[in-house]
Order: structure tokens, then C-alpha cells, then sequence
């Protein structure tokens, strides 16, 4: 009878291939064990946050991520729209005096330089801001530094007063909020710091951040 003699090759298949098979197996196992993980995680979270994970709260408001990246926030049965959560423009600091002329205003004058270097972001900021606090009832005025081309309204620091706040927008080396005597000087370096100060100016007028 012929034997065959099994090659080295063949012999050592036969003498590690248990082995090796069981590190497959094991890895298998924990990779499903891993999976398994994160799926009930997913479960624990989705249950967490009420069944909407995209329904986050903040200062006792309740604010929706879209699908589109934006965030709404319900005021008196309509909707208010932000770009950035408020967890992203709290570092923007404001004194109490401000938060509260612009939570309790009833009318505001918006300004700028008409030549103003982010002077077609702060128009788009102001147009927003007038759509969103007139469903609060503040009646928004838009108005100039200086003589434009559009006839509007020429309005400084100078005339603003407590009961009317002069809500001054301007471009500058940083992105930060300050007042005096009643007007609120809203300074941004680009056009994405401007779109952070409308966030956080309709976050104070809705008392939402304070």
C-alpha cells in the first residue's frame, strides 16, 4: 500500500489550525460582544432623552435639532430659529443691565455704519432679528450711524435711552458684546462671528440665556 507523507506545510495547518481558528472565534465573539454594547447604549439614550435624540433642554427650554443643522425652539406656539445652540454662544457675556433692557423692550433701534465692513451679514442679522422678536411683540426699527442710500433713520449711541435701546452693530478685531447708556455694541471680526451675536442677542431677548 502507498503512503503519502504529509508536507510541512500541510502538518503545520493541521498543528496550528485549532489555534488559529479559536483566535477567530474569540475575536468574533467580543466584536459582537462590543456591538451588542453599543446598540443597548443607544437603547438607554434614546430612552433618556424621551425618544428624540435630537430634543435637548437648556435653562428650562426645550430646543430641536433639524435635519438641516438648525435649532428651533417653540415661543408661543411659533417657531424660533437659531444656528447655534446656546451652549456655543454663552461664552458672549452680557451684564445683567443689557439681558434685561433687551428681555423687557418693547421697541428697539438697530444701527451701523452704512459702510461698514460686514455691513451685508449685519443687514441679514438685523432682518432675522426683526422676523424673530416681532413674534415677541418688540418693534424693531432699523436705522443708520450716518446719511444712506436707503433714506432710513440716523441713529447713534447718543439717542439711545431706557425705554428704547440702540442696539449698535459694528466690525472689529473680536467678537464680543458691551453697553453704555442704553446701547448695546455688538462687535464681530467676520461674518460667522456676526451670525454668533444674532444667536446670542435672540437668546437674551427671550430670556433663554440670562
Amino acid at each position: 500500500m502507498k503512503k503519502f507523507k504529509k508536507s510541512k506545510k500541510r502538518l503545520q495547518e493541521g498543528q496550528y489550525g485549532p489555534k488559529e481558528e479559536q483566535k477567530k472565534l474569540s475575536k468574533t465573539f467580543w466584536m459582537g460582544v462590543f456591538i451588542a454594547a453599543i446598540m443597548i447604549l443607544s437603547v438607554i439614550g434614546y430612552v433618556w432623552n424621551g425618544g428624540n435624540d435630537t430634543d435637548f433642554e437648556y435653562n428650562g427650554f426645550s430646543l430641536i435639532l433639524t435635519e438641516e443643522g438648525f435649532w428651533t425652539m417653540d415661543y408661543n406656539g411659533q417657531d424660533i430659529i437659531f444656528y447655534n445652540h446656546p451652549t456655543e454662544v454663552e461664552y458672549l457675556k452680557m451684564d445683567t443691565d443689557t439681558s434685561n433692557a433687551l428681555k423687557n423692550a418693547k421697541m428697539i433701534y438697530a444701527t451701523s455704519d452704512p459702510d461698514d465692513l460686514l455691513k451685508e451679514a449685519i443687514g441679514g442679522a438685523e432682518f432675522e432679528i426683526k422676523r424673530e422678536i416681532e413674534k415677541k411683540g418688540i418693534y424693531f426699527i432699523y436705522s443708520f450711524t450716518d446719511a444712506n442710500e436707503f433714506n432710513r433713520t440716523i441713529m447713534t449711541c447718543d439717542n439711545a435711552t431706557p425705554s428704547v435701546p440702540v442696539l449698535y452693530f459694528t466690525h472689529g478685531n473680536t467678537t464680543n458684546i458691551s453697553s453704555s447708556n442704553n446701547c448695546i455694541i455688538s462687535q464681530a471680526d467676520s461674518a460667522f462671528g456676526i451670525r454668533k451675536l444674532r444667536d446670542r442677542l435672540l437668546y437674551a431677548f427671550l430670556g433663554v440665556i440670562e
